[in-house]
């Protein structure tokens, strides 16, 4: 597995800035059985789906995902404009496959007295992976997901996924290892009694 390299990339109309696109390449052996490929509805291993592709040499798909990662990490969309409208929540794929968002805005709720606050959610970086292979022909695929957001409050975190009974979850995890809220106002109450220790794994918007 080659190491990563930033290569530019192109600007959504939400965006302040463009985010910075990392690229890896992965060298797929067959029989390893490592990339799942959502394609015409079915839920099949790469393998199968190169089989297929040998006949009409068509690769597309609607989308795939790594099964070397644990827990298994976000799925991978076919262009890059697409993995930033799925992440917004726009135009998810029909694949019959459930698909998560974390739209544009993140919205604070204080843990203490429920205040609320929302700003925008940035998107700083994205990650482009090509899957490549000899077999059963020379073969490259490509593909694209959000792996940076950044807000003011919160500084910088990457995208995941919590995994229920039924439902899977979008979450951030946030550089500074906080996933709690406090508004100033319940932090100054705080501190004016001493009781900083309270606000311990929060952070302050």
């Amino acid at each position: 597995m080659s190491g990563p390299r930033v290569v530019k990339s192109k600007l959504g109309t939400e965006q302040a800035s463009p985010p910075e696109v990392v690229e890896r390449k992965i060298p797929i052996v067959l029989g390893r059985y490592q990339v799942r490929v959502k394609n015409q509805g079915r839920d099949i291993y790469l393998e199968d789906f190169l089989r297929e592709a040998l006949k009409t040499r068509n690769l597309i798909f609607s989308r795939f995902y790594l099964m070397d990662e644990h827990p298994w990490g976000l799925h991978f969309a076919p262009t890059l404009e697409q993995a930033i409208d799925w992440f917004r929540g726009r135009k998810l794929p029909r694949d019959g496959y459930l698909s998560i968002s974390w739209g544009q805005y993140l919205t604070y709720i204080c843990g203490f007295c429920e205040d609320k606050n929302t700003e925008p959610l940035q998107v700083t970086k994205v990650e482009k992976v090509v899957l490549i292979g000899d077999f059963p022909f020379p073969w490259e695929i490509d593909g694209w997901r959000v792996s940076e957001i950044e807000t003011e409050k919160m500084g910088k975190g990457n995208p995941s996924k919590i995994i229920g009974l039924h439902k899977t979850y979008p979450i951030i995890k946030w550089h500074t290892n906080k996933d709690k809220y406090i508004c100033q106002r319940c932090a100054d109450r705080f501190k004016e009694i001493g009781r900083e220790e309270k606000m311990a794994g929060y952070a302050i918007f």
